[in-house]
């Protein structure tokens, strides 16, 4: 048997095919302190990037689509779904805020094609878990030290609640939940080496210890089910306890100063005192998982158990998950009336939203905000989703259109541009056929997970368990939540998925061969419709493709460093700066932004027709209240009080709620002279928020 089908480590030909994964780890190893890769400055210029590792991987393998054939139609059905994402900005009223979206959709597509064009094995594919676990504790250990560092701790906070390393509480307690279980779960695989074990125990556990600091609830909830389905499914379920047992003690070391830290900055006290010392017992968790690991390591070798031994652990390994299912319904039985109770002011919230949460008094005298109920604005955002979705049942409203809707029909004063739960999204914005697609693609991936899993080895299982724990995570996180924004989480869980189906098809095959199957058959990949495709045409249609991708994604890159630059650079420059957003609009000739930044530059210049251009030009593209408030503001300054009402009533009816609409209101009743510059600077001036100390 040769060296290059050896079912063993790959060879050195085979790491130099590795490398456009690991490019596509690079890509989010850097996106992960620019807030995830949140902003589009930042994702969109990863996005390239991507066009060319995806270009990279293909010729290196010489494949348009993986060999695998569950991971091929999940990617051809997530495909599908981001083409009809691109077609709805046709029919969507926010047509920019549409395009972002599907750019962003089009950034993950364009990660998880990568990975599935790599010839993955389980071996590999586990040590780029660990990789991604290693680089996110160092992110989040960076992102804590320049929080002791910072004078004023303003930006490390939102709510009282620390968002490092992405800069909101959720989404980073998501993003180490979903770095540092599959960690654990590495931790765990029998055969791994003691110096693996050791940090991939530490990663894990300082990983989950931190997800305690930003108090999220969602990533409680998603952490408890994630675990479960761990335990379903690897086959080495005690040691995977052990390694639970071991992060257990290290979050227990940390929970109490760690949890301080919000009660102090929401006590109004010095945040930095509190922060100092909860610092410390997240380096203390990760030595309990460092120690641990290592200690865990060490007996395994000593310890071997025999078949018996296994049948008897794996009974007894179901016996403990059924004997925690039986404690849980019985902790719910004996508290049937708190339940029952919180279920129906739970409920009364949901059929009226807009109306206070008649729990919320009880919840802030609350010791701890993880143990709250209180839903806040999300079932009004889950209504006005719903009720996109019914307008428009077959095509939805576009995608990245909700932000529009709700600015227009909430009920409370804060705005939000997603819907917190990512399958109401896909219904409200995609419609039913959006909805499809998203289904095709979980049902190929679920199937390709599941499909053999009790022959599997445990390599195989130990990936399954990895892409299904944290798939289930951010499917009960992303219920009430917006993960799907952060490329940093959307990226590695469906690249998790695909790498596993490839890895799971090679070891398969590479077992094959090595027991000498008699029929070449099942050693060649199954063909696809695409495969039989002439090359020469595959090929073009290919570089068409890539080339198509790379436009969506540089124009509105392009634009936006236009428009940041004249923003920046108005006062000094102006000219340039009004130059610079004239070539930010023409670059994407479908957001409204940069014309919009035009007209607030141009009233503050005095150049009132070039303002009054510019704010046409922006509601031509989406109707928005800013726009016409401003036409209102220079209508009144010209003395045309009527026109000026007009247009202030036009904007009351784009966003009812808005405050800043009120003051205008009271600032256009009387007949004193309005100047228009001054009342902007007067109506869009930001309190003075209260500082961190």
């Amino acid at each position: 048997m040769s060296r290059r089908t050896s079912p063993g480590r790959p060879d050195s030909a085979e790491l130099v095919r590795l490398l456009p994964a690991m490019g596509v780890l690079a890509v989010w190893t850097a996106l992960m302190p620019a807030a995830g890769g949140f902003d589009p400055a930042d994702w969109l210029p990863a996005g390239l990037v991507l066009v060319g590792l995806v270009i990279l991987a293909a010729v290196g393998g010489g494949r348009l689509l993986p060999p695998a054939r569950a991971a091929r139609r999940a990617l051809l059905a997530l495909a599908a779904f981001t083409a009809w994402s691109l077609l709805s900005i046709s029919w969507s009223a926010a047509p920019g805020d549409a395009w972002e979206s599907a750019n962003l959709l089009l950034v993950t597509l364009l990660a998880g094609w990568t990975l599935a064009l790599v010839p993955w094995r389980p071996h590999t594919a586990v040590l780029g878990v660990l990789a991604f676990a290693v680089a996110a504790s160092v992110v989040c250990a960076l992102a804590l030290a320049d929080a002791l560092r910072a004078t004023q701790l303003d930006a490390f906070f939102t709510d009282q609640r620390f968002n490092q390393p992405l800069d909101y509480p959720n989404t980073s307690a998501a993003f180490c939940l979903i770095a540092g279980l599959p960690a654990l779960l590495v931790a765990a695989r029998p055969g791994a080496g003691l110096g693996v074990k050791a940090v991939a125990q530490a990663a894990g556990t300082f990983l989950v210890a931190f997800a305690l600091l930003p108090q999220s609830r969602g990533s409680v909830l998603g952490g408890a089910v994630a675990v479960v389905v761990l335990l379903s499914v690897v086959p080495f379920r005690w040691r995977m306890l052990a390694g639970l047992a071991v992060a257990a003690v290290g979050v227990a070391i940390a929970a109490r100063p760690v949890l301080h830290v919000y009660d102090v900055a929401s006590a109004g006290g010095r945040v930095s005192a509190a922060l100092e010392p909860a610092a410390w017992s997240l380096l203390a968790a990760a030595l309990v998982g460092l120690l641990g690991g290592a200690g865990l390591g060490l007996a395994e070798r000593r310890v071997r158990p025999g078949d018996d031994a296994r049948r008897v652990t794996r009974v007894a390994g179901w016996a403990l998950v059924a004997l925690v299912v039986v404690g849980a319904l019985g902790a719910a039985a004996a508290n049937a009336g708190r339940i029952s109770d919180a279920a129906d002011k739970q409920w009364r919230s949901l059929k009226h939203p807009g109306v206070p949460f008649a729990g919320r008094q009880a919840n802030r005298a609350g010791a701890s905000r993880l143990a709250t109920v209180d839903p806040l604005e999300r079932y009004d955002y889950w209504r006005v989703a719903v009720d996109g979705f019914r307008a428009h049942p077959i095509r939805g409203i576009g995608i990245g259109t909700f932000g529009h809707a709700y600015t227009t029909q909430r009920r409370y004063p804060k705005p939000s541009k997603y819907p917190h739960n990512l399958t109401l999204r896909v219904l409200g914005e995609t419609g039913i056929v959006g909805f499809v697609l998203w289904l095709a693609f979980l049902g190929f991936a679920l199937a390709g997970l599941l499909g053999g899993l009790r022959r599997a080895d445990r390599p195989e299982r130990t990936l399954v368990a990895a892409a299904l724990a944290t798939a289930a995570y951010v499917a009960v996180h992303g219920s009430l939540d917006w993960l799907e924004a952060y490329p940093v989480i959307t990226g590695p869980v469906l690249g998790l998925v695909l790498v596993t189906l490839v890895a799971r098809d090679r070891a398969q095959r590479l077992a094959a061969i090595a027991a000498a199957v008699p029929s070449a058959a099942p050693l060649v990949p199954r063909a696809s419709r695409l495969d039989v495709v002439p090359r020469p045409v595959a090929v073009g249609l290919a570089a068409l493709a890539c080339l198509a991708a790379a436009a969506s994604l540089l124009a509105p890159w392009l634009s936006l460093r236009y428009e940041e630059r004249g923003v920046g650079r108005w006062r000094t420059q102006p000219a340039a700066a009004l130059a610079d957003l004239r070539h930010a609009r023409a670059l994407n000739p479908l957001a409204a932004t940069a014309p919009q930044a035009e007209g607030l530059i141009a009233v503050q210049l005095g150049r009132d027709a070039r303002a009054r251009a510019a704010f046409a030009t922006a509601l031509a593209r989406e109707p928005y209240w800013v726009p016409h408030l401003e036409l209102a503001l220079l209508d009144a300054q010209a003395g045309r009080r009527r026109r000026a009402r007009a247009e202030l009533a036009r904007a009351t009816a784009l966003s009812p709620r808005e405050s800043v609409l009120g003051a205008a209101r009271e600032l256009l009743a009387g007949n004193d002279r309005v100047d228009a510059a001054r009342a902007t600077r007067k109506l869009f001036a930001q309190e003075t928020p209260v500082r961190l100390r």
